[in-house]
Protein backbone atom coordinates (compact mmCIF):
# COMPACT_ATOMS: atom_id res chain seq x y z
CA UNK A 1 0.00 0.00 0.00
CA UNK A 2 1.24 3.43 -0.95
CA UNK A 3 0.34 6.60 0.60
CA UNK A 4 -0.96 8.20 -2.80
CA UNK A 5 -3.09 5.13 -3.03
CA UNK A 6 -4.64 6.46 0.25
CA UNK A 7 -5.17 9.93 -0.58
CA UNK A 8 -6.71 8.72 -3.84
CA UNK A 9 -9.20 6.35 -1.72
CA UNK A 10 -9.97 9.16 0.92
CA UNK A 11 -10.71 11.18 -2.06
CA UNK A 12 -13.07 9.13 -3.78
CA UNK A 13 -14.73 7.99 -0.44
CA UNK A 14 -15.14 11.84 -0.35
CA UNK A 15 -16.46 13.02 -3.46
CA UNK A 16 -18.46 9.39 -4.23
CA UNK A 17 -17.50 9.76 -7.69
CA UNK A 18 -14.03 9.30 -9.68
CA UNK A 19 -14.33 11.86 -12.00
CA UNK A 20 -14.47 14.50 -9.62
CA UNK A 21 -11.72 12.64 -7.65
CA UNK A 22 -9.37 12.94 -10.30
CA UNK A 23 -10.42 16.84 -10.52
CA UNK A 24 -9.12 17.42 -7.59
CA UNK A 25 -6.25 15.82 -7.70
CA UNK A 26 -4.99 16.73 -10.82
CA UNK A 27 -4.93 13.22 -12.15
CA UNK A 28 -6.70 11.45 -15.04
CA UNK A 29 -9.88 9.44 -14.64
CA UNK A 30 -8.27 6.47 -15.31
CA UNK A 31 -4.94 6.77 -12.55
CA UNK A 32 -8.01 7.15 -9.94
CA UNK A 33 -9.73 3.91 -11.05
CA UNK A 34 -6.09 1.95 -11.54
CA UNK A 35 -4.81 3.30 -7.85
CA UNK A 36 -8.28 1.92 -6.05
CA UNK A 37 -8.27 -1.51 -8.44
CA UNK A 38 -4.80 -2.17 -7.04
CA UNK A 39 -5.64 -1.35 -3.45
CA UNK A 40 -8.70 -3.78 -3.79
CA UNK A 41 -6.74 -6.33 -5.42
CA UNK A 42 -3.89 -6.36 -3.20
CA UNK A 43 -5.94 -7.15 -0.25
CA UNK A 44 -8.62 -9.39 -2.15
CA UNK A 45 -11.25 -6.69 -1.00
CA UNK A 46 -13.99 -4.14 -1.83
CA UNK A 47 -13.74 -1.05 -0.91
CA UNK A 48 -16.49 0.35 -2.78
CA UNK A 49 -19.77 -1.11 -4.43
CA UNK A 50 -19.91 0.07 -8.62
CA UNK A 51 -23.75 0.87 -9.64
CA UNK A 52 -23.75 1.03 -12.58
CA UNK A 53 -21.47 4.52 -13.76
CA UNK A 54 -21.57 5.67 -10.01
CA UNK A 55 -19.39 4.28 -7.08
CA UNK A 56 -19.98 4.11 -3.59
CA UNK A 57 -17.79 3.26 -0.68
CA UNK A 58 -19.09 -0.04 1.14
CA UNK A 59 -18.73 -1.31 4.90
CA UNK A 60 -15.28 -1.65 4.12
CA UNK A 61 -14.54 1.65 2.41
CA UNK A 62 -15.99 2.95 5.67
CA UNK A 63 -13.78 0.84 8.14
CA UNK A 64 -10.40 1.74 6.32
CA UNK A 65 -10.97 5.54 5.60
CA UNK A 66 -10.34 7.21 9.69
CA UNK A 67 -7.23 4.81 9.59
CA UNK A 68 -6.43 6.09 6.22
CA UNK A 69 -6.85 9.57 7.65
CA UNK A 70 -4.27 8.56 10.62
CA UNK A 71 -1.46 7.45 7.79
CA UNK A 72 -1.90 10.51 6.32
CA UNK A 73 -2.06 12.81 9.01
CA UNK A 74 1.36 10.93 10.73
CA UNK A 75 2.71 11.05 7.04
CA UNK A 76 2.57 14.57 6.70
CA UNK A 77 3.55 15.24 10.41
CA UNK A 78 6.91 13.48 9.77
CA UNK A 79 7.46 15.34 6.98
CA UNK A 80 6.73 18.70 8.88
CA UNK A 81 9.60 17.06 11.42
CA UNK A 82 12.34 16.23 8.70
CA UNK A 83 11.54 20.15 7.34
CA UNK A 84 11.92 21.57 10.40
CA UNK A 85 15.54 19.59 11.25
CA UNK A 86 16.46 20.34 8.40
CA UNK A 87 16.08 24.50 9.48
CA UNK A 88 11.99 24.71 8.96
CA UNK A 89 12.29 27.33 6.19
CA UNK A 90 10.56 25.23 3.38
CA UNK A 91 7.64 23.40 3.21
CA UNK A 92 3.72 23.59 3.06
CA UNK A 93 0.93 24.74 5.42
CA UNK A 94 -2.84 23.28 4.54
CA UNK A 95 -4.93 25.91 5.45
CA UNK A 96 -9.12 25.53 5.35
CA UNK A 97 -11.06 28.83 5.93
CA UNK A 98 -14.97 29.86 5.83
CA UNK A 99 -15.79 31.71 2.50
CA UNK A 100 -16.00 35.31 4.11
CA UNK A 101 -12.37 34.40 5.52
CA UNK A 102 -10.96 33.40 2.18
CA UNK A 103 -12.13 35.54 -0.17
CA UNK A 104 -11.90 38.84 1.97
CA UNK A 105 -9.10 38.59 4.79
CA UNK A 106 -6.65 36.23 4.39
CA UNK A 107 -4.99 36.88 1.20
CA UNK A 108 -3.36 40.10 2.45
CA UNK A 109 -2.41 37.85 5.86
CA UNK A 110 -0.45 35.63 3.35
CA UNK A 111 1.04 38.09 1.29
CA UNK A 112 2.87 39.38 4.63
CA UNK A 113 3.51 35.86 5.38
CA UNK A 114 5.55 35.54 2.79
CA UNK A 115 7.82 37.86 2.78
CA UNK A 116 9.40 36.82 5.58
CA UNK A 117 8.89 32.74 4.84
CA UNK A 118 9.31 32.82 1.00
CA UNK A 119 9.72 29.16 0.68
CA UNK A 120 6.58 28.05 2.50
CA UNK A 121 4.02 27.59 0.08
CA UNK A 122 0.29 28.02 1.67
CA UNK A 123 -2.08 25.87 0.15
CA UNK A 124 -6.02 26.89 0.76
CA UNK A 125 -9.50 25.29 0.78
CA UNK A 126 -12.44 26.55 1.53
CA UNK A 127 -15.33 25.23 3.19
CA UNK A 128 -18.08 26.45 5.97
CA UNK A 129 -17.33 25.79 9.41
CA UNK A 130 -18.49 22.16 9.33
CA UNK A 131 -16.51 21.04 7.26
CA UNK A 132 -13.35 23.08 8.23
CA UNK A 133 -13.66 21.44 11.63
CA UNK A 134 -13.79 18.25 10.06
CA UNK A 135 -10.92 18.36 7.51
CA UNK A 136 -9.07 19.48 10.59
CA UNK A 137 -10.35 15.92 12.63
CA UNK A 138 -9.05 14.14 9.53
CA UNK A 139 -5.51 15.64 9.52
CA UNK A 140 -6.57 17.51 6.08
CA UNK A 141 -5.88 20.86 6.99
CA UNK A 142 -2.96 22.25 9.60
CA UNK A 143 -4.87 25.12 11.05
CA UNK A 144 -8.42 26.55 10.08
CA UNK A 145 -9.90 29.75 10.58
CA UNK A 146 -13.80 30.24 10.92
CA UNK A 147 -15.71 33.07 11.87
CA UNK A 148 -17.28 33.13 15.47
CA UNK A 149 -17.12 30.32 18.20
CA UNK A 150 -17.15 25.98 18.18
CA UNK A 151 -18.43 23.54 20.05
CA UNK A 152 -15.48 21.08 18.77
CA UNK A 153 -12.74 20.03 21.19
CA UNK A 154 -9.88 21.79 18.46
CA UNK A 155 -7.24 24.13 20.01
CA UNK A 156 -9.15 27.54 19.31
CA UNK A 157 -7.43 30.98 19.41
CA UNK A 158 -9.99 34.18 19.04
CA UNK A 159 -8.96 36.90 17.31
CA UNK A 160 -10.47 40.22 15.62
CA UNK A 161 -12.68 39.42 13.13
CA UNK A 162 -15.57 41.31 11.62
CA UNK A 163 -18.92 43.02 11.86
CA UNK A 164 -22.53 42.00 10.20
CA UNK A 165 -24.78 44.37 8.91
CA UNK A 166 -28.49 43.27 6.83
CA UNK A 167 -28.77 43.96 3.51
CA UNK A 168 -32.05 44.26 1.62
CA UNK A 169 -33.20 45.03 -1.81
CA UNK A 170 -33.86 49.02 -2.56
CA UNK A 171 -37.25 49.34 -2.38
CA UNK A 172 -37.85 47.51 1.02
CA UNK A 173 -37.31 49.59 4.15
CA UNK A 174 -36.05 47.21 7.07
CA UNK A 175 -36.19 49.59 10.14
CA UNK A 176 -35.73 53.35 11.15
CA UNK A 177 -33.66 54.86 14.08
CA UNK A 178 -32.68 50.62 14.60
CA UNK A 179 -35.71 50.09 15.82
CA UNK A 180 -36.77 46.46 15.40
CA UNK A 181 -39.93 44.08 16.51
CA UNK A 182 -40.57 40.26 16.32
CA UNK A 183 -43.56 41.31 13.84
CA UNK A 184 -41.20 42.53 11.34
CA UNK A 185 -38.73 39.96 11.37
CA UNK A 186 -40.72 36.91 11.30
CA UNK A 187 -42.82 38.80 8.40
CA UNK A 188 -39.49 38.96 6.65
CA UNK A 189 -38.20 36.42 3.69
CA UNK A 190 -34.82 35.66 4.13
CA UNK A 191 -31.80 34.86 1.61
CA UNK A 192 -29.33 32.48 3.94
CA UNK A 193 -26.33 30.54 3.72
CA UNK A 194 -26.38 26.56 3.93
CA UNK A 195 -26.47 24.77 6.94
CA UNK A 196 -22.88 24.73 8.44
CA UNK A 197 -21.70 28.43 7.65
CA UNK A 198 -20.51 30.52 10.26
CA UNK A 199 -22.96 33.60 8.79
CA UNK A 200 -26.42 31.70 9.02
CA UNK A 201 -25.41 30.67 12.23
CA UNK A 202 -24.75 33.99 13.22
CA UNK A 203 -28.10 35.07 11.63
CA UNK A 204 -29.86 31.91 13.91
CA UNK A 205 -28.73 33.39 16.91
CA UNK A 206 -29.79 36.37 16.07
CA UNK A 207 -33.60 35.66 15.19
CA UNK A 208 -33.24 33.17 18.60
CA UNK A 209 -32.64 36.48 21.02
CA UNK A 210 -35.71 37.82 19.49
CA UNK A 211 -37.77 34.37 19.96
CA UNK A 212 -37.77 33.30 16.38
CA UNK A 213 -37.01 30.22 14.61
CA UNK A 214 -35.15 30.34 11.18
CA UNK A 215 -36.94 27.61 9.04
CA UNK A 216 -38.48 26.85 6.02
CA UNK A 217 -41.35 29.33 5.99
CA UNK A 218 -39.33 31.96 6.40
CA UNK A 219 -36.22 30.89 4.14
CA UNK A 220 -36.50 32.27 0.39
CA UNK A 221 -33.47 30.99 -0.83
CA UNK A 222 -30.70 28.67 0.77
CA UNK A 223 -27.58 29.38 -1.31
CA UNK A 224 -23.70 28.45 -1.61
CA UNK A 225 -21.50 31.33 -1.71
CA UNK A 226 -21.75 35.32 -0.03
CA UNK A 227 -21.64 36.42 -3.62
CA UNK A 228 -24.79 34.17 -4.67
CA UNK A 229 -26.19 35.67 -1.62
CA UNK A 230 -26.19 39.57 -2.49
CA UNK A 231 -27.14 39.13 -5.81
CA UNK A 232 -30.14 37.71 -4.77
CA UNK A 233 -31.18 40.17 -2.64
CA UNK A 234 -30.41 42.68 -5.11
CA UNK A 235 -32.76 40.84 -7.62
CA UNK A 236 -35.45 41.43 -4.60
CA UNK A 237 -35.78 37.70 -3.12
CA UNK A 238 -35.26 38.46 0.55
CA UNK A 239 -33.32 40.65 3.07
CA UNK A 240 -30.03 38.91 4.35
CA UNK A 241 -27.63 39.18 7.24
CA UNK A 242 -23.62 39.78 5.94
CA UNK A 243 -20.50 40.50 6.63
CA UNK A 244 -19.01 44.18 6.04
CA UNK A 245 -15.99 42.32 4.36
CA UNK A 246 -18.42 40.94 1.55
CA UNK A 247 -20.13 44.30 0.96
CA UNK A 248 -17.12 46.41 1.12
CA UNK A 249 -15.27 43.31 -1.23
CA UNK A 250 -17.83 44.17 -4.32
CA UNK A 251 -17.91 47.95 -3.57
CA UNK A 252 -21.61 49.69 -3.72
CA UNK A 253 -24.45 48.75 -5.35
CA UNK A 254 -27.18 50.86 -5.81
CA UNK A 255 -29.99 47.68 -5.63
CA UNK A 256 -29.28 46.88 -2.08
CA UNK A 257 -29.72 49.02 1.23
CA UNK A 258 -27.86 48.65 4.14
CA UNK A 259 -29.23 48.40 7.73
CA UNK A 260 -27.19 48.11 11.11
CA UNK A 261 -28.24 44.67 12.58
CA UNK A 262 -26.66 45.48 16.84
CA UNK A 263 -24.66 42.84 16.72
CA UNK A 264 -21.36 43.15 18.61
CA UNK A 265 -18.29 42.28 16.20
CA UNK A 266 -18.04 38.66 15.51
CA UNK A 267 -14.23 37.25 16.65
CA UNK A 268 -12.71 34.86 13.67
CA UNK A 269 -11.60 31.39 15.66
CA UNK A 270 -8.11 29.92 14.36
CA UNK A 271 -7.95 26.17 14.87
CA UNK A 272 -5.92 23.41 15.37
CA UNK A 273 -5.68 19.58 16.52
CA UNK A 274 -4.20 20.01 20.64
CA UNK A 275 -2.21 16.69 20.22
CA UNK A 276 -0.70 17.17 16.54
CA UNK A 277 2.88 18.16 16.76
CA UNK A 278 3.44 22.05 15.17
CA UNK A 279 5.92 22.81 12.58
CA UNK A 280 7.63 26.03 12.96
CA UNK A 281 6.11 27.20 9.67
CA UNK A 282 3.08 26.68 11.03
CA UNK A 283 3.54 28.28 14.50
CA UNK A 284 4.66 31.09 12.73
CA UNK A 285 1.99 31.30 10.41
CA UNK A 286 -0.18 31.06 13.41
CA UNK A 287 1.10 33.78 15.44
CA UNK A 288 1.35 36.34 12.01
CA UNK A 289 -2.71 35.68 12.56
CA UNK A 290 -2.86 36.67 15.78
CA UNK A 291 -0.85 39.90 15.39
CA UNK A 292 -2.61 41.12 12.76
Amino acid sequence: MTLDQLRIFIKVAETGHLTNAANELCLSQSAVSSAISQLEFKYDLKLFDRIGRNIKINANGRALLPEAYKMIAQAKTTDELLKDLSGGNHGAIDVVCSQTIGNYWLAERISKFHKTFPNIKINTTIANSDKAIEMLEHGIADIGIIEGENNSTLEHTEIKGDALTFVAPRELRLWANDMKTKTKLQNLKYVVREQGSGTRHSLELYLADYGIELKQDNIALTLPSNEAVLSAVSAGVGVSLISELVISGIGNNENINRFPSGIAARKFTILTLKDRAKSRALKAFKTMLTEN
